[in-house]
C-alpha cells in the first residue's frame, strides 16, 4: 500500500484504478484496502487464503469428468457487495478474486481433447484477468509446472539448488524470446518440448575446445604519429658574448626548474621546440633526452 500511494495520484471522486494481480499476492484483505483507496483489483488466489469462501473452494487439481468445461461457481461478499469471488472449470480449477468486475457471462474458445476447438462459457472477470495480465506469468508457468531442473534434482548444497533455478531461469526465457521471434516471422513456433529437445541436442555437440580459454587477439600495430617539421628540436639562436666568448644565449628549461632537488640549483637549456607553447610539465621536451643541457650551480 505504502508504494501505490507513492505512484497513484490522490484518491478523487468518479476516479478508479485497476490492478492485476497473480495468486502470490491476491487476497481478501488486500483487495479490501485497495478498495478503500478506490483500486479495483482482480487476480488468481490460493484456495486456502483466509477470507476466500469456503463453499466454492476446489480441492481438485483436475476437472473431473462429471463437472462440464467451462462450468462456474461465483460467490459474493455478504460485507462487500462489489467483492466477488469464482471458481472457472478449464482442465483446472482457475480461482478467481476480483473487485468492481462485471459478474456477466461471456464465451471464449478452448482447446479440447480430439484437436477440437469449441466454444465454452467463461465470465466475464476471467477474460479481463487474462486481458490484462497479458501473458506475465507464462515465466512462472513453464519454470514451475514442467521440465524444471531445480524441481526436478534434489542438492543438500543450497547453492547448488541456487545455480539450477538460475539455468532454469535462463532457458525459459531463451524459449520466451525464442517463440515471439518465430511469430514475427510469421513461422510455426516450437512446443516448450520440442525446442527443450533442440537445445539439447545442441549441447551434446559442444566439445571441451569450445570452452576452451582463448586469449583474445590484441591488435599489435601501432600507428606512428608523425610530426611536423617545425615540431623538432633546436637551438637557440641568440648569441651573447661570456668572458669575451660568443656562446648562444641558454635559458631555464621549466622542467628542470620544477624537478630541481635544492635551493639555489639551477638548470639551463640552449635547446627548444618551436611551437609547443601549451603544455604540461610531463609533455615538455627537455634537451636533457638529447644530452644537449648543461648544469650550472651558482
Amino acid at each position: 500500500m505504502r508504494n501505490l500511494d507513492a505512484v497513484l495520484p490522490p484518491a478523487s471522486d468518479g476516479v478508479y484504478h485497476l490492478i492485476v494481480t497473480d495468486q502470490f499476492y491476491t487476497s481478501v484483505q488486500l483487495a479490501y484496502q485497495l478498495l478503500q483507496r478506490q483500486v479495483y483489483c482482480v487476480g488468481t488466489i490460493q484456495g486456502d487464503k483466509q477470507g476466500f469462501c469456503n463453499a466454492i473452494g476446489e480441492k481438485n487439481r483436475d476437472r473431473p469428468r462429471s463437472i462440464p468445461h467451462g462450468t462456474t461457481r461465483m460467490a459474493v461478499a455478504k460485507n462487500c457487495p462489489s467483492m466477488t469471488s469464482l471458481v472457472w472449470w478449464d482442465r483446472r480449477p482457475v480461482q478467481l478474486l476480483g473487485t468492481g468486475g462485471s459478474r456477466r457471462m461471456e464465451s471464449c474458445f478452448r482447446w479440447r481433447p480430439g484437436g477440437v476447438h469449441a466454444e465454452v462459457p467463461c465470465p466475464s472477470m476471467m477474460r479481463d484477468y487474462h486481458r490484462w495480465m497479458g501473458g506475465v506469468d507464462v515465466h512462472d508457468q513453464l519454470r514451475l509446472q514442467r521440465y524444471s531442473l531445480q524441481q526436478q534434482t534434489k542438492c543438500k548444497k543450497y547453492y547448488k539448488a541456487v545455480f539450477l533455478g538460475l539455468v532454469d531461469i535462463a532457458i525459459v526465457n531463451a524459449y520466451v524470446v525464442f517463440r515471439d521471434v518465430q511469430k514475427q516471422r510469421e513461422a510455426k513456433p516450437q512446443t516448450h518440448a520440442e525446442f527443450l529437445m533442440h537445445l539439447q541436442a545442441q549441447m551434446l555437440e559442444v566439445t571441451e575446445e569450445d570452452f576452451a580459454q582463448r586469449q583474445p587477439q590484441v591488435d599489435t600495430t601501432v600507428a606512428i604519429r608523425t610530426l611536423p617539421d617545425e615540431h623538432v628540436p633546436r637551438q637557440n639562436p641568440d648569441f651573447q658574448i661570456v668572458n669575451g666568448q660568443r656562446k648562444r644565449r641558454q635559458r631555464q628549461c621549466k622542467v628542470c626548474s620544477n624537478r630541481k632537488r635544492c635551493v639555489g640549483e639551477r638548470r639551463a637549456t640552449k635547446i627548444f621546440v618551436q611551437g609547443v607553447v601549451h603544455q604540461t610539465k610531463h609533455e615538455r621536451i627537455c634537451a636533457i633526452r638529447y644530452g644537449l643541457t648543461t648544469r650550472r650551480i651558482h
